[in-house]
Protein backbone atom coordinates (compact mmCIF):
# COMPACT_ATOMS: atom_id res chain seq x y z
CA UNK A 1 0.00 0.00 0.00
CA UNK A 2 1.06 3.15 -0.85
CA UNK A 3 0.06 7.17 0.05
CA UNK A 4 0.03 10.01 -2.54
CA UNK A 5 -1.15 14.08 -2.14
CA UNK A 6 -4.37 14.67 -3.97
CA UNK A 7 -6.92 17.39 -3.67
CA UNK A 8 -5.01 18.47 -0.63
CA UNK A 9 -5.35 14.80 1.09
CA UNK A 10 -2.81 12.10 1.69
CA UNK A 11 -4.49 8.91 0.31
CA UNK A 12 -4.07 5.52 0.75
CA UNK A 13 -4.10 3.49 -2.45
CA UNK A 14 -3.02 0.02 -3.96
CA UNK A 15 -2.49 -0.16 -7.35
CA UNK A 16 -2.27 -3.92 -8.61
CA UNK A 17 -2.84 -6.26 -11.52
CA UNK A 18 -1.24 -6.28 -15.45
CA UNK A 19 -4.10 -5.23 -18.15
CA UNK A 20 -3.98 -2.68 -20.27
CA UNK A 21 -7.11 -1.25 -19.03
CA UNK A 22 -7.65 0.32 -14.91
CA UNK A 23 -10.33 -0.47 -13.15
CA UNK A 24 -11.09 1.83 -10.15
CA UNK A 25 -12.67 0.05 -7.40
CA UNK A 26 -14.83 2.40 -4.93
CA UNK A 27 -15.50 0.94 -1.49
CA UNK A 28 -18.70 2.23 0.36
CA UNK A 29 -19.34 4.16 3.46
CA UNK A 30 -17.18 2.90 6.37
CA UNK A 31 -15.14 0.89 4.09
CA UNK A 32 -11.45 0.43 2.41
CA UNK A 33 -9.08 -0.12 0.64
CA UNK A 34 -9.59 -4.65 2.01
CA UNK A 35 -13.32 -3.58 1.03
CA UNK A 36 -12.35 -5.48 -2.29
CA UNK A 37 -9.88 -8.31 -0.73
CA UNK A 38 -11.95 -11.52 -1.63
CA UNK A 39 -12.87 -9.97 -5.09
CA UNK A 40 -9.53 -8.39 -6.18
CA UNK A 41 -8.02 -11.35 -7.77
CA UNK A 42 -10.19 -12.32 -10.34
CA UNK A 43 -10.29 -8.30 -11.29
CA UNK A 44 -6.56 -8.53 -11.51
CA UNK A 45 -6.27 -11.36 -14.38
CA UNK A 46 -8.34 -8.71 -16.13
CA UNK A 47 -7.29 -5.11 -15.20
CA UNK A 48 -4.83 -3.00 -13.66
CA UNK A 49 -7.08 -2.11 -10.13
CA UNK A 50 -6.71 0.75 -8.64
CA UNK A 51 -8.22 0.52 -5.21
CA UNK A 52 -8.23 3.44 -2.70
CA UNK A 53 -9.89 4.90 1.11
CA UNK A 54 -11.69 7.42 0.30
CA UNK A 55 -11.17 10.78 1.83
CA UNK A 56 -12.25 10.48 6.03
CA UNK A 57 -12.14 6.64 5.20
CA UNK A 58 -9.52 3.45 6.26
CA UNK A 59 -6.02 5.03 6.24
CA UNK A 60 -6.56 7.90 4.25
CA UNK A 61 -6.76 11.80 5.66
CA UNK A 62 -9.20 12.56 8.24
CA UNK A 63 -11.85 14.87 7.66
CA UNK A 64 -14.91 16.54 8.86
CA UNK A 65 -16.70 17.60 6.18
CA UNK A 66 -17.47 14.98 2.86
CA UNK A 67 -19.24 15.98 0.05
CA UNK A 68 -19.74 14.22 -3.44
CA UNK A 69 -18.40 17.31 -5.52
CA UNK A 70 -15.00 16.77 -2.86
CA UNK A 71 -14.93 13.22 -3.23
CA UNK A 72 -15.02 12.72 -7.15
CA UNK A 73 -12.43 15.76 -6.71
CA UNK A 74 -10.31 13.52 -5.25
CA UNK A 75 -10.60 10.89 -7.64
CA UNK A 76 -10.08 13.02 -10.73
CA UNK A 77 -6.73 14.10 -8.77
CA UNK A 78 -5.57 11.04 -7.71
CA UNK A 79 -5.86 9.62 -10.92
CA UNK A 80 -3.81 12.42 -12.24
CA UNK A 81 -1.46 12.07 -9.74
CA UNK A 82 -0.96 8.55 -10.94
CA UNK A 83 -0.48 9.52 -14.07
CA UNK A 84 -3.45 7.66 -15.44
CA UNK A 85 -4.89 9.27 -18.48
CA UNK A 86 -7.67 7.97 -20.23
CA UNK A 87 -10.80 5.78 -19.92
CA UNK A 88 -10.90 4.15 -16.63
CA UNK A 89 -13.82 1.34 -15.76
CA UNK A 90 -15.50 2.32 -12.23
CA UNK A 91 -16.64 -0.38 -9.91
CA UNK A 92 -18.62 0.32 -6.44
CA UNK A 93 -21.14 -0.94 -4.17
CA UNK A 94 -23.60 1.42 -2.10
CA UNK A 95 -21.93 5.21 -1.57
CA UNK A 96 -19.12 4.20 -3.39
CA UNK A 97 -21.81 3.33 -6.57
CA UNK A 98 -22.91 6.83 -6.27
CA UNK A 99 -19.36 8.18 -6.67
CA UNK A 100 -18.88 6.28 -9.43
CA UNK A 101 -22.31 7.47 -11.24
CA UNK A 102 -21.46 10.81 -10.18
CA UNK A 103 -17.17 10.85 -11.52
CA UNK A 104 -19.40 9.44 -14.63
CA UNK A 105 -21.44 12.36 -14.93
CA UNK A 106 -19.09 14.76 -14.42
CA UNK A 107 -16.38 13.34 -16.59
CA UNK A 108 -18.21 11.32 -19.10
CA UNK A 109 -15.14 11.18 -21.62
CA UNK A 110 -12.99 9.76 -18.90
CA UNK A 111 -15.10 6.81 -18.38
CA UNK A 112 -15.28 3.36 -19.99
CA UNK A 113 -17.58 0.85 -18.22
CA UNK A 114 -19.40 0.95 -14.97
CA UNK A 115 -20.77 -1.65 -12.67
CA UNK A 116 -22.52 -0.65 -9.56
CA UNK A 117 -24.40 -2.06 -6.70
CA UNK A 118 -27.36 -0.70 -4.50
CA UNK A 119 -26.08 3.00 -5.86
CA UNK A 120 -26.84 5.12 -2.78
CA UNK A 121 -27.24 7.99 -5.02
CA UNK A 122 -29.65 10.19 -2.63
CA UNK A 123 -28.43 8.52 0.41
CA UNK A 124 -27.16 11.33 3.28
CA UNK A 125 -28.57 14.66 0.73
CA UNK A 126 -31.18 15.86 3.31
CA UNK A 127 -30.41 16.04 6.79
CA UNK A 128 -33.71 15.97 8.24
CA UNK A 129 -34.23 12.90 5.91
CA UNK A 130 -31.16 11.53 7.87
CA UNK A 131 -32.78 11.83 10.83
CA UNK A 132 -36.02 10.42 9.96
CA UNK A 133 -34.37 7.54 8.96
CA UNK A 134 -32.38 7.50 11.96
CA UNK A 135 -35.37 7.65 14.16
CA UNK A 136 -37.52 4.40 11.85
CA UNK A 137 -34.01 2.38 12.40
CA UNK A 138 -34.67 2.83 16.11
CA UNK A 139 -38.15 1.94 16.15
CA UNK A 140 -38.30 -0.81 13.84
CA UNK A 141 -34.65 -2.03 13.54
CA UNK A 142 -33.07 -2.08 9.99
CA UNK A 143 -35.48 -5.26 8.20
CA UNK A 144 -37.60 -2.48 6.08
CA UNK A 145 -35.42 -1.81 3.10
CA UNK A 146 -33.42 1.18 2.22
CA UNK A 147 -33.18 1.33 -1.56
CA UNK A 148 -36.12 -0.37 -2.53
CA UNK A 149 -36.17 -2.14 -6.43
CA UNK A 150 -38.63 0.42 -7.81
CA UNK A 151 -35.63 3.35 -6.80
CA UNK A 152 -32.89 1.58 -7.78
CA UNK A 153 -34.09 0.34 -11.65
CA UNK A 154 -35.15 4.36 -11.73
CA UNK A 155 -31.37 4.68 -11.34
CA UNK A 156 -30.96 1.81 -14.23
CA UNK A 157 -33.59 3.63 -16.72
CA UNK A 158 -31.72 7.02 -16.61
CA UNK A 159 -28.51 5.51 -17.97
CA UNK A 160 -27.93 4.90 -21.65
CA UNK A 161 -27.77 1.06 -22.37
CA UNK A 162 -27.78 0.02 -18.71
CA UNK A 163 -28.91 -3.44 -17.21
CA UNK A 164 -30.45 -3.64 -13.94
CA UNK A 165 -30.07 -7.24 -12.58
CA UNK A 166 -31.59 -8.32 -8.90
CA UNK A 167 -28.95 -10.63 -7.19
CA UNK A 168 -29.29 -12.25 -3.96
CA UNK A 169 -27.10 -10.53 -2.10
CA UNK A 170 -27.12 -7.90 0.65
CA UNK A 171 -26.46 -4.43 0.32
CA UNK A 172 -22.32 -4.63 0.40
CA UNK A 173 -22.49 -6.80 -2.27
CA UNK A 174 -18.80 -7.23 -3.14
CA UNK A 175 -18.04 -7.53 0.55
CA UNK A 176 -21.11 -10.39 1.45
CA UNK A 177 -20.91 -12.13 -1.87
CA UNK A 178 -17.92 -11.35 -3.71
CA UNK A 179 -17.48 -13.85 -5.78
CA UNK A 180 -21.30 -12.99 -6.86
CA UNK A 181 -20.57 -9.56 -7.66
CA UNK A 182 -17.65 -10.50 -9.83
CA UNK A 183 -19.59 -13.00 -11.51
CA UNK A 184 -22.11 -10.24 -12.47
CA UNK A 185 -19.65 -7.34 -12.93
CA UNK A 186 -16.64 -8.75 -14.80
CA UNK A 187 -18.48 -10.09 -17.92
CA UNK A 188 -19.79 -5.93 -18.21
CA UNK A 189 -16.49 -4.72 -17.21
CA UNK A 190 -14.81 -7.04 -19.57
CA UNK A 191 -17.58 -6.40 -22.80
CA UNK A 192 -18.93 -3.04 -22.01
CA UNK A 193 -21.89 -1.04 -21.11
CA UNK A 194 -22.99 -0.55 -17.49
CA UNK A 195 -24.93 -2.57 -15.02
CA UNK A 196 -26.79 -1.36 -11.80
CA UNK A 197 -27.36 -4.17 -8.72
CA UNK A 198 -29.55 -4.73 -6.23
CA UNK A 199 -29.83 -7.07 -3.37
CA UNK A 200 -32.47 -9.09 -3.39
Amino acid sequence: MSWIEANGASLRYDLSGSGRETLVLIHEVGGCIESWDDALAAFQGQFRVLRYDQRGFGMSEKTRVITMDGIVADLVALLDALRIPGLVHLAGCAMGAAIALAFAGRYPARVGRIAVASPATWANADPAAARKRIEETERGGVRDGIRTPAMVAKVAAQIPGAKYVEASSGHFMAVETPDLFVDLALPFLRGGGAEVMREA
